[in-house]
């Protein structure tokens, strides 16, 4: 995150998916990661978040 800031990438909205271990969200989120979507994401749901945090 601090590498995609000083590249001048303040503005991308990173989202995380795959196998993250649900303690380390606050984390991911602490530094920047706009959302987090685990195993077994409803694709529905997650479209529809991230077509909100890209508007």
């Amino acid at each position: 995150m601090k590498e995609l800031k000083k590249q001048g990438g303040g503005s991308v909205k990173v989202i995380c998916g795959g196998v993250i271990p649900p303690k380390d969200y606050a984390f991911l989120k602490k530094h920047g990661v706009a959302d987090i979507f685990g195993p077994g994401t409803n694709i529905a749901l997650a479209a529809s978040k991230i077509l909100r945090l890209i508007s």
